[in-house]
């Protein structure tokens, strides 16, 4: 019976190995055949199209179609206000990255060890995996869109502007200024379009404030201090000086801390720029020159500065005392030596304001009611006199025989100091303060005689 047993026992081992050998054997076919597809395995979707079996062009093919059907009439909407900016995909070449996603796509099932290989591919029938095209476009093509949109959101800002003529206040607003940041909104842009969100996009504009808003000078509306002097209207250059003078500086607007300088709002005393050559102070003595009369206007501010009460940061005096104002209560400027200067003190924006009529300069600071009501004044105190001493004698031979010419009048000098009062409207003095101390050199008289002058006898001179 053992013996009869062993051929039934060799031919089941004989079977099952057969078997197992064709098995086998399936399995390598199956698997040469399945390593070396040249097509897309089984179980990969690109952009929601199934590409399984499908070669890369094929697949391609596909893909583009779908995505050109999907995106053909999108475009992105730039915003700004009330303006809107369409812009196509086909303007700034918006394309599908498609030929790397495939190549990512080819590789699933190709990369790893035959038994890895195997596994990822059996995998894949079991669970799909799908994959999106990464977008790109031409940045620079956005930008010059964008450029061309700046052109026309751009703005530049604009203060408002407060002019006071002929008694009468006239307001502007201010326009606020805008910049469209380019480089902003094109890294907006690009964070939507890569992940092909569609949605509408503010562009990034930057506001610009003016430096002067309505808000600011709005209640503008009282002088706190005005000064006026005369001149001699006869002098016809002098007096074009002092009215162009006058509106260099008319309706200057100083925002609070600003520092006005007058040799600044005058501009250079040129015929070029339209002063006239009339009399002017140098060396103690009077010279024509251009811009004769400027310093009229210097010394009128000057005193309405001082009653207004604002921060007055340069002023020199005059050599000589002046005819229009009391001693010590000038102002001198020469251009780019001697300046007046002074700063908006207040809380508030103030105004200059300076007209003339006939012969009459009147400089006005405007700027709010102030809840205190007072009067300024300023008096001037000679604290010293200086006498001029004797007359100077020169010699000139051209003057006539027995005659002399006087060439300067003596002048006596002084040591005067300049006080400020604020009185209230009852009379009452609130306070008193110095505000500068000046010294006025005197001048001897100066006369031209011919030198014989004075071998002639006392009786010819009488």
């Amino acid at each position: 019976m053992m013996l009869l047993d062993i051929p039934d026992r060799n031919k089941k081992w004989l079977i099952f190995g057969s078997i197992f050998a064709a098995v086998l054997v399936v399995f390598v076919v199956w698997a040469c055949v399945l390593l070396t597809q040249e097509n897309f395995y089984k179980g990969i979707t690109v952009e929601e199209v199934n590409i399984s079996g499908l070669s890369k062009q094929q697949a391609r093919a596909l893909i583009d179609d779908a995505l050109r059907n999907k995106y053909k009439d999108h475009a992105v909407t730039l915003q700004h206000k009330d303006k809107n900016w369409t812009v196509k995909l086909s303007d700034i070449s918006y394309s599908f990255l498609t030929d790397k996603t495939l190549e990512k796509a080819y590789m699933l099932g190709r990369t790893g060890n035959v038994f890895q290989r195997l596994y990822n591919i059996a995998d894949l029938m079991f669970n799909e995996v799908s994959f999106s095209c990464e977008t790109d476009f031409d940045r620079e093509k956005l930008r010059s869109i964008l450029s061309d949109i700046k052109k026309q959101v751009d703005r530049k800002e604009k203060d408002a502007s407060i002019i006071y003529q002929n008694g009468n206040i006239t307001l502007t607003n201010e326009i606020i200024g805008a910049s469209l940041d380019v480089d902003t909104s094109l890294k907006m842009i690009e964070n939507q379009l890569l992940k092909r969100n569609f949605q509408n996009i503010v562009l990034k504009v930057e506001e610009k404030i003016p430096r002067v808003v309505y808000e600011d000078i709005k209640d503008l509306k009282h002088f706190i201090a005005s000064f006026s002097t005369s001149f001699n209207a006869g002098d016809v250059n002098r007096s074009d000086n002092i009215r162009l003078a006058s509106d260099r500086i008319n309706n200057t607007l100083l925002m609070p801390k600003d520092i006005f300088s007058m040799d600044k709002a005058l501009g250079a005393r040129t015929i070029e720029n339209g002063y006239k050559e009339a009399p002017v102070i140098y060396k103690n003595e009077l010279v024509k020159g251009p811009g004769g009369g400027v310093c009229q206007v210097t010394t009128t501010l000057y005193g309405t500065v001082l009653r207004a009460k604002a921060k007055v940061l340069q002023r020199s005096p005059h050599s000589l005392p002046l005819g229009y104002v009391p001693l010590g209560q000038d102002a001198t400027i020469a251009e780019g030596a001697i300046d007046f200067k002074f700063q908006n003190n207040f809380d508030h924006p103030l105004l200059i304001c300076s007209e003339v009529k006939g012969n009459k300069l009147t400089i006005k600071i405007l700027g709010k009611r102030s809840t205190e009501d007072y009067i300024v004044k300023l008096k001037s105190v000679i604290l010293e006199e200086y006498s001029p001493g004797k007359e100077e004698i020169i010699i000139d031979n051209n003057v006539p025989d027995g005659q002399m010419v006087v060439v300067q009048n003596a002048k006596r000098g002084f040591r005067v100091a300049v006080y400020r009062e604020t009185y209230s409207r009852n009379g009452e003095l609130l306070d008193r303060e110095k505000i500068s101390e000046d010294v006025y050199r005197p001048q001897k008289a100066q006369i031209k005689v011919n030198e014989s002058y004075f071998s002639i006898s006392p009786v010819m001179t009488e």
